[in-house]
């Protein structure tokens, strides 16, 4: 469960990161309300996949 764990930190961490970093540096539109989300979307999933392994 610690991995687990420590695998949703890093991720939510990586994330975090990353929509601050498109806010901060005016990123264009198309990846602030497309690219983003759907990574996001894709992120969900794959981490839901694997803790349920």
């Amino acid at each position: 469960m610690k991995k687990c764990s420590n695998k949703i930190i890093a991720t939510s961490i990586l994330w975090a990161s990353a929509i601050l970093a498109s806010a901060l540096l005016d990123a264009p539109q198309f990846l602030t309300l497309g690219l983003l989300p759907t990574l996001a979307i894709m992120s969900v999933f794959i981490l839901s996949k694997k803790s349920a392994e």
